[in-house]
């Protein structure tokens, strides 16, 4: 599956938020939830990884703080309500 940046990955949570665009984040994490990496994370690496994407969007926008909270509150939602998307 190639990105396209039109697509919606963020499934549960909107693609962009303040004008960060941070898809491409939600695009990794679904490709390692489903099982299309060669190499898979585990699932708290997956969530950690969309996590990491997110906060260096808002960080590259100069948003640190707003990055930290909204990674912290997808990677939190992840966290508790994903489990279920988990491909074994």
């Amino acid at each position: 599956m190639k990105y396209n940046k039109e697509l919606d990955y963020c499934t549960k949570f909107p693609d962009k938020i303040l004008g960060v665009n941070y898809n491409y984040g939600c695009y990794l994490h679904d490709r390692h939830y489903r099982n299309q990496r060669k190499y898979r994370f585990t699932r708290k690496n997956a969530d950690k990884l969309l996590r990491d994407v997110v906060y260096k969007k808002f960080k590259n926008k100069n948003m640190k703080i707003t990055g930290f909270i909204w990674s912290r509150i997808m990677y939190i939602g992840v966290r508790l309500l994903a489990k279920k998307y988990w491909v074994k």
